[in-house]
């Protein structure tokens, strides 16, 4: 298969240690967080992204209690019944991520979180 007929299913969510693997997964939470920012109507601020994805439930137990002034849970809701045909795919990948949040081991995650972190501080300033 060629690299432009890849779909988002074919990115695989294991654990990639090299350098290329560990950016490709600190992109692919960014890109999964900005996206369900916008499906929600909300800007995708690097403040924004960070606050999901620092409050993002760590464990299925978590997540069953979610609060519903959580940003998390009011961006879901709001996406909820207002997607586009287009945008079922973009909104599997999305479940997929946070699904696979949901099962990272926390030393990993923590390190997920700063990598992100340091990435949008840098966007920040101009880098």
């Amino acid at each position: 298969m060629d690299k432009q007929d890849s779909t988002i299913e074919d990115i695989s969510m294991e654990p990639n240690d090299t350098p290329e693997g560990w950016q490709a997964e600190c992109e692919r939470a960014v890109l999964n967080i900005s996206n369900l920012l916008y499906l929600a109507g909300r800007r995708q601020t690097g403040t924004a992204v960070l606050e999901m994805m620092r409050s993002a439930p760590r464990t299925p137990q978590e997540m069953e209690r979610l609060t519903k002034d959580s940003l998390l849970y009011r961006c879901a809701l709001e996406i909820t019944g207002q997607c586009k045909d287009g945008d079922f795919q973009m909104v599997h990948s999305i479940i997929s991520f946070f699904e696979y949040l949901l099962t990272m081991p926390p030393s990993r995650r923590s390190m997920l979180e700063a990598s992100v972190a340091g990435v949008m501080l840098g966007w920040g300033m101009g880098w």
